[in-house]
């Protein structure tokens, strides 16, 4: 407010976490975003929302400290407010069970003694932003100088919709690369028709047929990972590709981007495309002028059969879900290698299974 610094801003300023000030509000934001959606995470979690967020001054320590204040008692630290810290010997199995109440401080910042977050105290989402239930039935039509989109919200409502249109241009999901690529690249004749999928409930709803999880094209890449992690029976499986995925540009962005639209990218540093293909998924796609209905391998769907084109999926075809074992038999290894931690573009994608 006018009035008074919010918790998270007290303690970047108490905790010396900012010089210049310019990165300071991007910090701020990513843990805003994070505490309202968990109030009580761990310190990997805050560490994982700040990927993404640059600093040329602090060295991001005293961004770490600051914010790891925040952290739950069981997975944050203690600061080594008591000198050393009790936190990292315990991990080193040197000292016995940690105080769940240890003081929060650093050097001459006592966290501890900082207004505490609380999440009852803050702002609602305004209520005239809210759509009513019956605008979200219909079929929605933006336009504007440079696009019409148009968004159905039934998968029945899909195919006609798309035979009403004189042309498609573009069939999206969240459409978030391709409005990056298409407000750089403007066409400079006739405006761009898109089909956005992203308000179909149906391509959200996660299945297992025949120990077999279908994901969904509606899912973005955090919500594809969840599917995979609450319903793949192998740890191993699930490790390796959360261990790909902790390297993956932010939080932000897999919250917002598709999985759909990175495996239809067939971007050679494609996370996705590389472990779909090493893992040999299936992909199942869905004609929108025949209604008709096809899968492919990963060693198919990767092979485009016309000259210029990077994928098998035809001009009327949407990708509708993954379908990856829920019972995978093979073990599987990946690694990804990057200029940086996070936030960019991979140098090498690689992944691997073999029977055990």
């Amino acid at each position: 407010s006018q009035k008074r610094l919010h918790p998270i801003q007290g303690r970047i300023s108490s905790g010396n976490a900012t010089q210049c000030g310019f990165c300071s509000p991007g910090f701020v934001m990513a843990a805003y975003a994070l505490l309202r959606n968990n109030p009580a995470p761990s310190a990997d979690e805050i560490r994982s929302a700040l990927v993404g967020n640059l600093c040329r001054c602090t060295g991001y320590r005293p961004i770490l400290e600051a914010l790891e204040s925040f952290a739950k008692p069981s997975g944050g630290c203690c600061m080594g407010g008591g000198g050393a810290c009790p936190c990292k010997q315990a991990q080193n199995g040197n000292s016995e069970q940690v105080e769940k109440s240890l003081p929060l401080a650093c050097g001459l910042v006592n966290y501890e003694e900082m207004q505490k977050f609380d999440e009852s105290a803050e702002i609602i989402f305004p209520p005239a932003f809210i759509m009513r239930n019956e605008q979200e039935r219909a079929t929605l039509h933006l336009t504007g100088k440079r696009v019409n989109i148009y968004c159905p919200t039934s998968l029945d409502d899909l195919p006609k919709t798309f035979k009403t249109l004189p042309r498609v241009d573009k069939l999206v999901s969240t459409g978030i690369m391709t409005r990056l690529i298409h407000s750089m690249n403007p066409s400079p004749v006739a405006k761009s028709t898109w089909l956005s999928t992203q308000r179909i409930e149906a391509l959200k709803e996660v299945e297992i047929i025949d120990r077999v999880i279908s994901i969904p094209s509606g899912l973005t890449i955090r919500e594809m990972l969840e599917s995979i992690r609450d319903r793949c029976e192998s740890a191993q499986y699930v490790q390796a590709i959360d261990a790909l995925y902790s390297k993956y540009s932010s939080d932000q962005v897999k919250n917002t981007v598709s999985w759909s639209g990175a495996l239809a990218s067939a971007a050679t540093s494609s996370d996705l495309c590389t472990l779909a293909l090493a893992l040999n998924w299936r992909v199942r796609l869905l004609n929108l002028s025949t209604t008709s209905y096809r899968e492919l391998r990963m060693a198919q769907f990767f092979a485009g059969q016309e000259a210029g084109k990077k994928t098998a999926l035809d001009d009327e075809e949407i990708i509708l879900s993954l379908l990856v074992p829920a019972a995978p038999h093979e073990r599987i290894a990946t690694f990804k290698h990057g200029k940086r931690f996070g936030a960019d573009d991979a140098v090498l994608n690689a992944a691997a299974s073999w029977d055990e």
